[in-house]
């Protein structure tokens, strides 16, 4: 069922956590992937292994070879460094994005030229960087698990995991939950 393929990375100080997420008919979905690969993203050179995984193909059920078609890498930490890698790679569906830090935004809102010439001039070719409304992204996640709780067999879900997902996976996943106190996803856990 699955039709096409997308990424995300998140960047942290000593790695790339990557998700590779297929999408089908009805807004069904299935983890493909999770890696976490070690290296340093202030060095230009370590983005070499991010680069070398995102360019691999993945094998669907009748062993077609499936390509990313998108890969959204979050500049929220190093942005310089997330804007240099994801510069001239926007034909390979490589963008920038940056979670807004006003709630109730769009999953998806607008995008912003940010390499700019001295002058103030957009540079033809240059980064974009696309605004991502998180919390809603996270409540539309989280109400589409309790759906599938109710789901009667497992094919009537709308998320599928792998079992080759440990519990660090799972509890990263689930780091976050949301205050109506203080109306926003708080971490009750270090790595989300």
């Amino acid at each position: 069922g699955c039709l096409v393929l997308t990424a995300g990375v998140d960047v942290q100080n000593n790695r790339w956590a990557v998700l590779i997420l297929g999408h089908g008919h009805g807004g069904e979905q299935w983890i493909i992937d999770y890696q976490e690969i070690p290296g340093d993203p202030s060095r230009p050179q370590a983005w070499d292994a991010l680069d070398q995984y995102l360019a691999e193909s993945f094998v669907n059920a009748w062993g077609v070879p499936m390509r990313l078609t998108a890969t959204a890498v979050d500049a929220g930490f190093l942005q310089d460094d997330v804007l240099h890698y994801v510069r001239g790679r926007a034909p390979r569906g490589l963008f920038a994005i940056k979670g807004s830090s006003q709630s109730g935004k769009p999953i998806i809102g607008r995008s912003s030229k940010v390499d700019l010439t001295w002058r103030g001039s957009v540079i033809k070719g240059g980064a974009t960087l696309w605004a991502v409304g998180g919390d809603n992204a996270k409540a539309r996640l989280f109400q589409a698990l309790v759906g599938d709780r109710q789901a009667q067999t497992p094919a009537d879900r709308r998320l599928h995991f792998s079992n080759d997902l440990d519990e660090s996976f799972y509890a990263g996943m689930t780091a976050e939950v949301f205050d109506p106190n203080k109306r926003r996803w708080v971490k009750i856990r270090a790595r989300n």
